[in-house]
């Protein structure tokens, strides 16, 4: 089995293993995004030049979903800021079944989409325990402490759950406000060169600003959060 991309790690943690829908409370569409910003940051195939994401021919991405990303950058007539497309990338690739189906099509999640009132329902329930149970309990040793220097692959992730409430999915109550600090403090490191850190600096600003947009929004609609068009 080829291994998992940021994103596709970041969309298995979002899902309940049983039902197959987004766990996340704030929604995991803007996480999401900003995880293929990085993914394609570490692919040397964006850079961030006077805050807006520059993109750069490349011929050997691992995903059809990040060349697709990497090509609508490209086409834009001009550059744009990483709040950009952290909005259009969820819609114009339908980030969340494009990421489910292909991991089905892999045998990692099964695909139950269904429709309600013309509108789809993206379940994608685990099609067995692993690659979920190996890939939480990365996360929660890098959480918790227990893994006192967590790889750079997975110190980015783990930096992504906070933003996305996902960090009490992965760890006991008592430990969850340590984790929370963990998770903050992996965003405030550059684990892979300038570059790069330069996109998840911004990634993961837009990503903050986004989900607390939807939340106020939330809020303001009388809602309780909800799980992103799950």
């Amino acid at each position: 089995m080829a291994e998992l991309t940021l994103d596709e790690e970041l969309f298995l943690i979002s899902r309940d293993p049983v039902s197959g829908r987004d766990r996340s409370s704030v929604g995991i569409d803007a996480p999401l995004a900003g995880a293929v910003l990085i993914s394609l940051a570490v692919a040397a195939a964006i850079t961030i030049e006077d805050g807006r994401v520059v993109a750069h021919k490349y011929a050997t991405l691992p995903r059809p979903h990040l060349q697709a990303a990497l090509d609508a950058m490209a086409a834009d007539a001009r550059p744009r800021k990483p709040s950009h497309w952290l909005t259009r990338l969820p819609r114009t690739l339908k980030l969340q079944e494009t990421l489910g189906v292909a991991l089905a099509g892999r045998g990692i999640v099964r695909d139950e989409r269904g429709s309600f009132l013309g509108i789809t329902v993206k379940r994608f329930p685990d099609a067995g325990p692993e690659p979920r149970a190996l890939l939480e309990a990365r996360l929660a040793a890098a959480l918790t402490g227990a893994d006192p220097d967590p790889e750079p692959r997975t110190r980015l992730l783990a930096g992504l759950l906070g933003p996305a409430d996902l960090v009490k999915k992965l760890v006991a109550r008592p430990d969850r406000r340590a984790a929370g600090k963990r998770a903050k403090a992996f965003t405030e490191e550059a684990p892979l060169g300038d570059d790069v850190a330069d996109v998840v600096a911004a990634a993961q600003q837009a990503v903050m600003v986004a989900v607390m947009a939807s939340v106020v929004v939330s809020g303001a609609d009388g809602g309780g959060g909800g799980g992103g068009g799950s």
